[in-house]
C-alpha cells in the first residue's frame, strides 16, 4: 500500500519555506545516490480518528510512519462519490533529510 501511495519510482522531496530549504530521501527501492534506503512498513500499528474530526483517519504504521486519510466530497453539493486527501505526517526515523537554514 506505501508504494501504491509513494509511487513506484524512489525521488526527492524539496521544500521551501519562509527562507529555509529542506530536502528529503525517498529512497525506498535503493536507487537515489543520497539517503538511506528506507524499509516501508508491512503493517499497521493503530488506526484512529484525528481528534476533533470526524472526516480524517490517522494509520500509524511500523518504522515510525504516520499517514492521515481525509474522506471529503470535491463538490459544493451532495453527490454519491467521495474522494481521499492521503498525506504523511510522521516520517520513519530511518528517513535522510537535510535543512538548510537561511537568516
Amino acid at each position: 500500500m506505501m508504494h501504491y501511495l509513494l509511487g513506484k519510482h524512489d525521488f526527492y522531496k524539496i521544500i521551501k519555506e519562509n527562507g529555509d530549504v529542506s530536502l528529503t530521501s525517498f529512497n525506498m527501492d535503493g536507487t537515489l545516490e543520497w539517503g538511506r534506503k528506507i524499509a516501508l512498513p508491512s503493517s499497521f500499528i493503530k488506526v484512529s480518528m484525528k481528534p476533533g474530526s470526524e472526516t480524517t483517519a490517522l494509520i500509524f504504521c511500523e518504522h515510525g510512519g504516520q499517514l492521515s486519510f481525509h474522506i471529503h466530497s470535491t463538490e459544493s453539493r451532495i453527490v454519491s462519490s467521495l474522494k481521499f486527501d492521503v498525506q504523511l505526517v510522521g516520517q520513519p526515523s530511518t528517513m535522510s533529510r537535510h535543512q538548510i537554514l537561511y537568516g
